[in-house]
């Protein structure tokens, strides 16, 4: 199973796979591939572990060596699931992927070592410093809605008060992801069972798409 695709800029012939492996069993197909020759050969530049799998990746347009990845470690079984563990993460490269870094308190962000399920995270694609990134809890429901002004060198929480009600679906990880406006950073859609919007960079949210009981993936 395949997170998400991201292409080089201005070279099509690399990319990076954000893959979650098989639903279920431990794997070790899991993690962050890249290519560097048009997908005829794929190597694993992030692994975690044989439960945990890379789930979001974007590439920074403008300085395509600063790459960003999200780790989520799922496993599977006929009767249960476990959707989060001490392995889901928010990793930054500044070598085009070759090498990642795990981001945590001490960037702002909330602390390795606890329990997170799926993490999703985009950027602004002409203002590509400016990058947003959505935690669930262990139990799956959101936690909170970080914003990073640097590079995510730094992150701080955004006014995300009105969301935690809003989006506090035990199966939150369904959905899982946030989406920047490319040409206004100030855009943000969060997107959950229903779907919100902010038009000022994290200070407030507003409901865009909400009491139609589909799910909202993209």
């Amino acid at each position: 199973m395949t997170g998400r695709i991201a292409v080089h800029p201005t070279n099509p012939d690399i990319a990076f796979a954000a893959c979650m492996g098989d639903l279920y069993g431990a794997t070790p197909n899991r993690g962050l591939y890249k290519t560097s020759n048009g997908g005829t050969s794929w190597t694993n530049v992030l692994f975690v572990d044989d439960s945990t799998g890379a789930v979001e990746v974007v590439i920074n347009p403008l300085d395509p060596n600063i790459v960003f990845a999200t780790t989520w470690k799922r496993s599977r079984y006929v009767n249960t699931k476990d959707y989060s563990g001490v392995q889901s993460g928010v990793w930054k490269s500044v070598d085009a992927g070759n090498t990642f870094s795990l981001l945590d308190e001490t960037n702002g962000l909330p602390p390795v070592g606890i329990e997170y399920s799926r993490i999703g995270i985009d950027l602004c694609a002409s203002s590509p410093n400016i990058i947003y990134c959505k935690y669930l809890n262990d139990q799956y429901e959101f936690l909170g809605l970080y914003k990073s002004i640097d590079n995510g060198n730094n992150w701080i929480q955004t006014n995300d008060a009105a969301l935690d009600a809003a989006l506090g679906s035990n199966q939150a990880y369904w959905y899982g992801r946030v989406k920047c406006d490319p040409t206004d950073p100030n855009i943000l859609y969060v997107i959950g069972f229903d779907m919100y919007k902010t038009i000022d960079g994290g200070n407030s949210y507003n409901p865009t798409f909400i009491d139609v009981h589909v799910d909202q993936h993209e």
